[in-house]
């Protein structure tokens, strides 16, 4: 914790070599994990840079090749962008299935076994770790899905965090929708500290970059929830289907039951 806010550390507690490269987990989920202006706009030449040099790093080397030069899925067509001039900021993809029907604009990064349906949208830079699955109509632009997780049919990333094991079919709004790009940010949360014998709510204000939502490992989103931008959930939490949308905040599963009993 970080002056009662989470830390990425706290929330992402599996981050494979690659993820701890672009994410330090002493971070907090209010900082950028990727090179941008003042206004929070992506700069795409900074990104490229530190893709490029991630790639080079002795320590990530190997789970960085280019994806022109690592080895599809058996039996799956070749993507389209694996042999354009983009390829140049694509990079892992070992046993990937990339549906041809899919877009995809580097930077990219992605593990084993990741697959990728039809239809969907990924606009980088965007990290996805090992044995991920994005279905149709799904979209990711500018995020980090953590291994194993998986992004439903229609669901929606921008300028967002999943964790690893996590499962995903609303939509995590980003600034953009809202707005209010670049403002700080005021809610209040419910926070305990080891001297308290009750938590207590504070109200708290942090510098907001152009972000979505942060979701730590192991939660669910469910289906037709809208997550308001700037929202972290901690590890575990699950927003059932009937939550609908939930306001800018950081909450653990007591603190989002309190607040749907509340409704």
């Amino acid at each position: 914790m970080n002056d009662g806010i989470p830390v990425l550390g706290d929330l992402l507690r599996e981050l494979p070599p690659v993820l701890r490269w672009f994410l330090r987990p002493e971070l907090t989920p209010y900082q950028r994990w990727f090179p941008a202006d003042d206004h929070g706009e992506v700069d795409a030449g900074l990104v490229r840079q530190a893709f490029a040099e991630a790639s080079r790093n002795e320590e990530l080397s190997a789970l960085m090749p280019l994806m022109a030069h690592t080895e599809k899925r058996d039996g799956t067509p070749p993507h389209p962008a694996t042999g354009s001039s983009g390829a140049a900021y694509l990079f892992g993809g070992e046993g990937r299935s990339l549906n041809p029907g899919a877009d995809i604009i580097g930077p990219l990064w992605m593990g084993k076994n990741v697959r990728v349906r039809m239809s969907t949208l990924i606009v980088g830079p965007v990290l996805i770790g090992d044995d991920a699955r994005i279905s149709s109509n799904a979209s990711a632009v500018r995020c980090i899905i953590g291994p194993r997780t998986r992004i439903d049919d229609g669901a929606s990333l921008k300028y967002s965090i999943v964790g690893a094991d996590c499962f995903v079919a609303g939509k995590l709004l980003s600034e953009e929708a809202s707005r209010t790009n670049g403002d700080p940010i005021t809610f209040e949360c419910w926070f305990k500290s080891p001297g308290w014998l009750i938590p207590r709510r504070l109200r708290v204000t942090v510098p907001r970059p152009k972000m979505g939502c942060v979701i730590g490992d192991g939660c669910r989103v469910g289906k037709g929830v809208l997550l308001m931008p700037g929202t972290v959930l901690m590890p575990g939490v699950i927003v059932r289907e009937d939550a609908g949308t939930i306001p800018v905040g950081i909450y653990s599963q007591e603190d989002l039951n309190r607040l749907l009993s509340g409704r």
